[in-house]
């Protein structure tokens, strides 16, 4: 499916795309383990109890799409688990899980929904990571945000709703990783990404949480995150039900990962897709630091891609082109084309 474009700050028209594999290899732990692991994890999504914030919800994509508040009313309307963030009465992001996926998705933008019931809301700042089920101040203090009127228009257009640009939140890929630097390192080394600095305070980059971003010329962001005091797997003591954290999941994939034999397995199917001009020049620069990729082809679409794993933390990215002139990759994009019904 294509999401909605936009001609402004919002930018969007993302292509998401949708895949089972249960042919292809995925361990003992494989893509219908995970998520059914998950959804024990995430529970009800409406309910701000439990394991919200929890490590696997930084693994999403954030982009904007409708107006968040008819978004929220539908989701209510149709009694779909979401919830929100909230500053100074103003609601932020809508957080709602795409069904059979294991992944959250973030519909980007502040909104307001007068009487929105709440337990949808949580406290949310990526300043207090430290405190992942803290409540806001303005509700442990009993108080009500102004619901409606000018009082409620005012806070709005004071936090920004109507962003300029240059001062909302881009389109993103937010990635739950076990190394951060490492992911973007690559991602600068390889992926003709350039890492940014998020100016976050000190508890948001160091005892709590680890971040590192980067962004590419489009102005789409990487934000990888380590979120250790969110490991309710340890902490609630829910193994071997959810068997792995953040970390021992990029161990996992990684001992069963094996591009260097060209090996498809369904972890493959959770990757960010980045579109490239030559892709030669992309292979020539991974194959000279001997860096394991694997290649497959889409001969209907006349397209070729490489797949790689971000070390030390057992994400794939894909890189695609039209263009793949060099002799030898030309010669591997003709061997492997893309089959869903083969075992590997």
């Amino acid at each position: 499916m294509r999401l909605p474009h936009h001609d402004d700050y919002r930018g969007g028209g993302l292509l998401l795309r949708f895949v089972t594999n249960p042919r292809k290899p995925g361990g003992a732990y494989d893509i219908a383990a995970h998520d059914a692991a998950m959804r024990l994890l995430f529970g009800d999504l409406s309910n701000n109890s439990g394991h919200h914030w929890n490590q696997f919800f930084d693994d999403h994509l954030g982009f904007y799409a409708r107006s968040s508040s008819e978004l929220a009313a539908d989701l209510l309307r149709d009694g779909v688990p979401f919830f929100t963030g909230q500053s100074s009465g103003v609601y932020q992001s809508v957080y709602v899980v795409i069904p059979g996926t294991a992944h959250v998705v973030e519909v980007l933008g502040n909104w307001f929904l007068p009487h929105l019931p709440p337990h949808h809301v949580r406290f949310s700042s990526t300043d207090q990571f430290c405190s992942p089920k803290r409540r806001s101040l303005r509700a442990r203090r009993g108080l009500r945000a102004p619901q409606s009127g000018a009082a409620a228009t005012a806070l709005i257009n004071q936090l920004g709703v109507d962003y300029l640009p240059g001062g909302a939140d881009l389109n993103k890929t937010t990635m739950a990783g076990a190394q951060p630097a490492a992911a973007i390192a690559f991602a600068v080394r390889y992926l003709g990404g350039s890492p940014i600095q998020q100016h976050r305070g000190p508890m948001a980059d160091g005892p709590c949480t680890t971040l590192a971003w980067a962004e590419w010329p489009d102005n789409h962001e990487w934000h990888v995150v380590r979120y250790d005091t969110a490991d309710w797997v340890t902490f609630d003591g829910l193994r071997p039900r959810v068997p792995y954290n953040i970390s021992q999941l990029a161990d996992y994939i990684e001992s069963l990962r094996d591009l260097t034999h060209n090996t498809y397995d369904q972890w493959l199917d959770h990757r960010e897709i980045l579109r490239v001009g030559n892709l030669t020049t992309f292979a020539e620069l991974l194959r000279a630091d001997r860096v394991a990729f694997g290649v497959w082809s889409r001969p209907a679409d006349g397209t070729c891609s490489l797949y790689v794993s971000l070390p030390g933390n057992g994400i794939a990215v894909e890189l695609t082109s039209s263009v793949f002139d060099g002799a030898w990759l030309h010669r591997r994009c003709v061997a492997n084309p893309f089959d869903l019904c083969a075992a590997d």
